[in-house]
This record gives structure tokens, C-alpha cells and sequence, in this order.
């Protein structure tokens, strides 16, 4: 199915993807080899302080929670539903989340597309089209391939271009391994010791998530950032957001400069 642009309600709606209050996992198991086990218990092991609502038609307890035979027989409200069930009934699970008014919907599930069923995977997103579901699931191969390779995932070629023009406008560019992490804390001085041993140079909260998505559509990238602080632990001093707010605010007219040469490059 073609996407032309972004909907409106998926916008709205994509806070629930990235903080939901609570998860419904359809398809929650007491078997710890299936997906709906060990989605459960990766979000208890890493903090997740919302609430789980494990659905299982079969099973009144799922990891010493309460389960639901259904997403429309949990009392609360939903944020986000977790789908790992067998394709033919991923349908119901979807006109349960509608009736529910959950905010957006994760699906988990294969054998669609990728093994013919194509009408069948297009009826699903013509169905939360319809009643304005978000639904976070299989791949867009019209947008790229599922799994893109990232071994040049900032484009050589352009970083060549631009390191000799940066270099005669007086602007100092390094190169280096940069890791995200996704914040908003500041990375603690251990987390910082395991990333410099993992072969990171650099941290920081973006850059990575967007390189990822523009090369999976194909597009040339280049990462461009400023480093406005020393990691946690490497100085005897706390971090303050107010450094690295003066940093960037010093460096504007070199960074200014420098996105105008790439833009020059870019244009031909």
C-alpha cells in the first residue's frame, strides 16, 4: 500500500510508541521460549514502570500478573498493544484494540507479505486506516529493505568532499565511533566506561535513530555533530545542561558554515 504522507492521528498518537503508560502484550505465554514471554520480561528487566497487562484467553496468570482473555476485558485504560499471535488472528485483536480506543498498536506477527499474503496484510492496514489505529508492523518495501545494510551508513564519499573544504574555512572536523543513548539523563561515568570500552569516542542522544531510517530509504548521510561536554567521569565535575547550551551558542558561526558547505556539496 502506498503512503503518500504522515496522518494526522498517527502523529498524535506516536508519544504511545515512544512512553506508553501501558502495555497489553495479545499473545503473553507462561513459556519462556515465546516472543509473548520474553517481551514481558525484557520490559520488567529493564525498568519499565508502566503497567502490563499480559492477554491470554488460556491462562488467569502470566509471570504472577492478572491476564485477560481479551484486550476489551482489561478494566483500565490501554496505551499500547503488543501483537504476537498467528497471522489468521491478528484481525479480531485489531477490532478489539478499536473497540478498546487503544492509542497504537505493535505487531509482531509474520507470515504476511513475506510469504504471499500480501491481500491479507493490506486488509489489516486498510482497517486501522480506517479507524484511525496506528499500527507499527511490517516492513514498507516501497520505503526500503527490512534489514538495510549500515556498514557505510555515513557516505564516505561525501565525508571525503567535505573534510578538505571544512579544513580551508579553518574548521576542525575529528572522526570518530559516535553512540547514542536515548537520554534524557545524562549517561552515568560506569555507562560511559563500558562505551569507551565497546570503542565509542563520542556520546550522545540523536543522530543515530535518524541516520538509521534515512539509509534505509536509501539516502545518502552524513552526520555532523557537536560535542559540547565531557562524558560523565571524565572530569571531576557534574554535567549541566547549561554548558552545553553555551557550547553550541559559541560554535554557531563555524556550524553555520560548515552546513553551508555541505549544502554546496549536496547541490552539485
Amino acid at each position: 500500500m502506498k503512503v503518500e504522507r504522515a496522518r494526522e492521528y498517527v502523529i498524535e498518537n506516536l508519544q504511545y510508541a515512544l512512553n506508553p503508560r501501558s502495555i497489553a502484550v495479545v499473545g503473553a505465554s507462561r513459556y519462556p521460549t515465546k516472543v509473548g514471554y520474553k517481551v514481558i520480561e525484557e520490559l520488567r528487566r529493564w525498568g519499565y514502570k508502566g503497567e502490563l497487562y499480559p492477554v491470554n484467553p488460556r491462562s488467569n496468570v502470566v509471570q504472577g500478573l492478572p491476564a485477560y482473555p481479551t484486550v476489551k476485558d482489561i478494566p483500565y485504560d490501554v496505551d499500547l498493544v503488543f501483537v504476537a499471535v498467528p497471522a489468521h488472528i491478528v484481525k479480531s485483536v485489531l477490532e478489539d484494540c478499536v473497540a478498546k480506543k487503544v492509542k497504537i498498536v505493535v505487531i509482531a506477527t509474520s507470515a504476511f507479505k513475506e510469504i504471499g499474503r500480501g491481500e491479507l496484510q493490506n486488509q489489516l492496514t486498510q482497517y486501522c486506516r480506517d479507524n484511525q489505529l496506528p499500527l507499527i508492523g511490517p516492513n514498507l518495501d516501497q520505503f526500503g529493505p527490512r534489514f538495510p545494510d549500515m556498514s557505510d551508513i555515513y557516505t564516505r564519499a561525501l565525508r571525503e568532499k567535505i573534510r578538505p573544504l571544512a579544513a580551508q574555512a579553518g574548521i576542525d572536523l575529528r572522526e570518530g565511533v559516535y553512540m547514542m543513548y536515548s537520554g534524557p539523563s545524562y549517561e552515568t561515568p560506569a555507562e560511559i566506561r563500558c562505551f569507551r570500552t565497546m570503542g565509542a569516542d563520542a556520546v550522545g542522544m540523536s543522530t543515530v535513530p535518524e541516520a538509521i531510517v534515512a539509509r534505509h530509504c536509501g539516502m545518502d548521510v552524513v552526520g555532523v555533530s557537536c560535542i559540547t561536554n565531557m562524558a560523565a567521569g571524565v572530569l571531576d565535575r557534574k554535567l549541566d545542561h547549561s554548558e552545553v547550551v553555551e557550547t553550541a551558542r559559541r560554535v554557531k558561526g563555524d556550524f553555520t558554515r560548515l552546513l553551508e558547505i555541505i549544502l554546496d556539496i549536496l547541490r552539485g
